[in-house]
């Protein structure tokens, strides 16, 4: 995300509205939750660990599963990953069909 750049530099209270916006948008373009994207309809099957291809080009940070077709539980697999910045591993507790946000 890109920052926040002033245009206007006119008067103390334009240039204070302009400083507090500048703030307010850095704060935003610096939440790592932001830099991500959704990855929909990824079949997961239970009983193995299931590799989730990613287009982030570097290892995620987290992943939120927001849509799960049943009530599977969804968690990282342990051991390694070999491609860390282009899939993560996780298991499941049922098989599902999930939607992810990476970031």
């Amino acid at each position: 995300m890109r920052g926040f750049t002033p245009d206007i530099q006119t008067g103390a209270q334009v240039t204070n509205i302009q400083q507090l916006i500048k703030k307010f948008a850095d704060n935003i373009s610096a939440c790592e939750l932001l830099d991500g994207a959704l990855i929909e309809n990824v079949k997961l099957k239970t009983g193995q660990k299931n590799s989730v291809g990613h287009p982030l080009n570097r290892p995620i940070k987290g992943y939120i599963p927001v849509r799960l077709s049943s009530a599977s539980i969804v968690h990282d697999s342990s051991g390694p990953n070999p491609r860390p910045s282009k899939q993560f591993v996780v298991n499941c507790t049922v098989d599902a069909t999930v939607t992810f946000w990476v970031f």
